[in-house]
C-alpha cells in the first residue's frame, strides 16, 4: 500500500435502533485508479502525522470536517453478488444482524443460537452446535472462524473459558481453553498451520490481558496487558473491531464509552507490541473505526430517539 497522502469524507445515514453515520475515510493515492482519483480530489485534506512517542501518527480534527458527498460503491469494491440464503428448513432461519463470514465454499452465520453453516450458493447445510451451558453448547457467539482446508470450525462464546472446536458436519471436536474469561465482543484469529490462536479480549474490570497468542492446547505463548495501552479506566467495552493486514500484522480498535479519542493500534505478532496508527481528536461521540487496505472509515453511533 502507497503512503496515504489525503483524508478524505462520507456521511451515510442509516435509520434503525442506532443512528450511524460515516464521518471520513483516508485514501490513498494509486496512479492507475483516475476515477478514483478524480473523486477523492474534490476534497479537503484534514488530517496530518504527528510524531507520538516516536511513532508516526495520523491524526484527524474533526472540527475540519465540512464536506459530504455520496460514496460510490466502486470506491470500495471490485465487484458485488448476491446470495439468496435457504430458508425452508425452519432451523435454516436467520434474524436481521447476524454475523456472516465466508470460505471460498461455504457461507457461516452466527450471533445468538447455533452457528448456521451453508453453501456458497446459499443451501442449507446444518446447524453447529447448540444452546445450553453443557460440553459444547453456548448461547451467544462473540466470533466465528471456519478452517476450509482442515474442516474445522473454531467458535468463540460470550463469557467464554474456551474456544469450541467442530467438524463441518456439526461433530464436536475438541475445545481450546483460555487463560481467563472473554465477555462480549472478543474477536479471534487462527493459525492452523501452526496450531495457534489469537484472542482478542475486551476491556473490562475483571480482565487483565487484551490480547493472547495460545497453542491448540491452551498454552500462552505471548500476551499484551490492557494497562500499558489503555491508562483511562474503561469500564466495559462492548467489542474489538479487528482487521488483518497479514500473518503477521492486525489493526484493532476497542468500542466503548470514550473511544473517540482512542488510538487505532496495529498489533505485530513478530514484535509483540501495539502501534499507535490513527486517532480523532475534538469529537465526543462513541465511534467505529474500520481499517480498510487504501482507506480509513469512522462511523459515529448515536442511540435513536423513540420520537
Amino acid at each position: 500500500m502507497n503512503i496515504c497522502n489525503s483524508l478524505k469524507i462520507r456521511r451515510l445515514f442509516v435509520n434503525l435502533v442506532f443512528v450511524f453515520y460515516a464521518l471520513l475515510i483516508v485514501s490513498c493515492k494509486n496512479e492507475s485508479q483516475t476515477t478514483v482519483d478524480g473523486f477523492w480530489n474534490q476534497f479537503d485534506v484534514i488530517a496530518s502525522y504527528e510524531i507520538i512517542n516516536g511513532d508516526s501518527v495520523l491524526i484527524c480534527d474533526a472540527e475540519n470536517v465540512k464536506q459530504a458527498s455520496s460514496l460510490p460503491w466502486n470506491i470500495l469494491l471490485k465487484s458485488v453478488s448476491f446470495v439468496k440464503l435457504d430458508n425452508s428448513p425452519e432451523e435454516a432461519l436467520i434474524e436481521f444482524g447476524k454475523c456472516i463470514i465466508t470460505t471460498e465454499n461455504y457461507i457461516g452465520v452466527h450471533e445468538i443460537g447455533p452457528f448456521k453453516l451453508f453453501k456458497r450458493d446459499g443451501t442449507f447445510l446444518r446447524q453447529i452446535g447448540s444452546v445450553g451451558q453443557g460440553p459444547g453448547e453456548f448461547t451467544y457467539l462473540c466470533d466465528a472462524k471456519m478452517d476450509e482446508q482442515n474442516r474445522r470450525i473454531y467458535l468463540l462464546p460470550m463469557l467464554a473459558t474456551q474456544i469450541l472446536v467442530y467438524d463441518f458436519n456439526g461433530n464436536f471436536v475438541s475445545t481450546i481453553p483460555l487463560p481467563e474469561r472473554v465477555l462480549y465482543g472478543g474477536k479471534m484469529l487462527l493459525y492452523p498451520e501452526l496450531n495457534q490462536a489469537l484472542v482478542i479480549n475486551p476491556i473490562n474490570k475483571e480482565s487483565k490481558d487484551y490480547i493472547w497468542l495460545l497453542d491448540f492446547n491452551g498454552n500462552v505463548i505471548q500476551k499484551v496487558n490492557a494497562k500499558e495501552y489503555y491508562t483511562r479506566e474503561i469500564g466495559f467495552s462492548e467489542g474489538v473491531m479487528m482487521n488483518t493486514y497479514s500473518q503477521d500484522r492486525v489493526s484493532m480498535f476497542l468500542f466503548c464509552n470514550g473511544n473517540s479519542s482512542d488510538f487505532l493500534y496495529e498489533y505485530s505478532l513478530k514484535e509483540n507490541k501495539l502501534t499507535p496508527k490513527l486517532r480523532i481528536k475534538n469529537f465526543n461521540d462513541w465511534i467505529f473505526i474500520y481499517d480498510l487496505p487504501n482507506q480509513y472509515i469512522i462511523e459515529t453511533a448515536h442511540i435513536a430517539s423513540s420520537d
